[in-house]
């Protein structure tokens, strides 16, 4: 009599492919699970994500994640390559902090690791609103600095005639400010900025203002921002 013992056929070698248009903070990304071959194998394996970041006091960054649940791990089944679900790739977010994301797969006994590393950039943008009041210049910014080292800030208002008003550029020294935000925030390098000039007449005759955000990266300039009622 012959007896024999079924042994499952191994998993293939996994590798990673991240295509990403710009490697930068607040950027989007897919990312596919190639196999060395053909799978004759069945079962899930998974990817993770792991952030080391570039400087120290960085509590979390909560933005770096896949997006389609909103974790750092994800499942996949393969077999000629891995599919997220009905998808051939899966799409992550960079985060907003300086660092290394380290995306680990696992597929049975083997593993494979890519790293995107993100450089420390200018302060980041979003969105910029100014608004007269009836006591003065209410300014609003919304943004990121990936160094969390933001410090002074340029404030250079305009009139209607886009001439500069005096005294010319006000410089403000913020470094205090932010590290006191940055140093308990769970939110990578993302902030608010509220601003307040009061203005001894009508506010509606200045026009817009220009700011300029510094951090170790730079400086970077809003350019002008019209005030609105």
């Amino acid at each position: 009599m012959l007896l024999g013992t079924a042994v499952d056929p191994p998993f293939p070698q996994p590798g990673i492919e991240i295509d990403i248009a710009a490697r930068r903070s607040s950027k989007q990304g897919d990312l596919k699970i190639t196999l060395a071959r053909a799978s004759q194998a069945t079962g899930p394996g998974e990817v993770d994500i792991e952030f080391q970041p570039a400087g120290a006091g960085v509590r979390a960054d909560p933005a770096i994640q896949f997006l389609a649940n909103g974790n750092r791990t994800a499942a996949f089944q393969g077999d000629v390559m891995g599919h997220f679900a009905s998808d051939d790739h899966i799409v992550f977010q960079t985060g907003t902090t300086a660092g290394s994301i380290i995306f680990t797969v696992k597929l049975g006994e083997f593993t494979a690791q890519a790293t995107l590393a993100i450089a420390p950039e200018l302060v980041g943008v979003d969105s910029a609103k100014g608004q007269w009041t009836s006591a003065g210049l209410d300014l609003r910014v919304a943004g990121f600095d990936n160094t969390r080292s933001a410090s002074s800030l340029r404030f250079t208002f305009y009139d209607q005639n886009g001439s500069i008003l005096q005294p010319g550029t006000i410089v403000v020294d913020g470094s205090a400010a932010f590290q006191q935000y940055f140093s308990s925030s769970d939110l990578g390098g993302v902030f608010g900025l509220h601003a307040f000039f009061p203005v001894f007449g009508s506010s509606t005759l200045v026009d817009s203002v220009d700011i300029g955000l510094v951090n170790s990266a730079g400086t970077i300039q809003t350019g002008k921002i019209r005030f609105t009622p």
